[in-house]
């Protein structure tokens, strides 16, 4: 399955941060991230999260954004048969 460019954008902010199936990222961190990115995909996130969320890979939560199986799955599609990383990630 694809996503939009800026959704693609927003799920490699949970690969770059090692963010795991059912841990989130803060709203802060979220939009952070966001104020460093172009004028498009700012003006594209609202959407961006809303795809993620209708296509299961986001789910909301209190304090952020969580990142289903099925997101954590889509991200490591392409290391599929290697061993999933353990430990070592970190929260905003």
């Amino acid at each position: 399955m694809q996503v939009s460019p800026t959704a693609k954008l927003l799920l490699d902010l949970y690969l770059d941060c090692r963010i795991l199936a059912d841990e989130h990222l803060t709203m802060k961190a979220l939009i952070t991230t966001k104020i460093r990115w172009n004028r498009e995909h700012q003006d594209n996130f609202q959407f961006a999260v809303e795809e993620l969320i209708e296509k299961g890979y986001l789910t909301k939560a209190n304090t952020g954004l969580v990142l289903t199986g099925d997101g954590y799955d889509f991200l490591h599609k392409d290391q599929a048969g290697k061993s999933k990383p353990i430990g070592g990630h970190y929260r905003h």
